[in-house]
């Protein structure tokens, strides 16, 4: 699996989501990453980067992902 079809498959388990859920993007991001690369997920963790508790994936977050996939 590219990066690109990491965030496509994140954005698809997005959107298709039951209303009742309501996990944010990030959160959805950050939970795959663990699945997916855990050790990238690591080097989030915790750290300024971390997009658990974000709405969206900010462009330095992607390219940290990607620079390390």
């Amino acid at each position: 699996m590219t990066y690109d079809e990491f965030l496509a498959h994140v954005h698809k388990l997005y959107n298709a989501q039951e209303p009742s859920m309501d996990f944010r993007l990030g959160q959805i991001f950050f939970n795959e990453l663990c699945e997916i690369r855990p050790a990238i997920a690591e080097l989030l963790r915790g750290s300024m980067l971390d997009p658990f508790y974000k709405e969206r994936i900010t462009q330095v977050v992607s390219d940290f992902v990607r620079d390390r996939w």
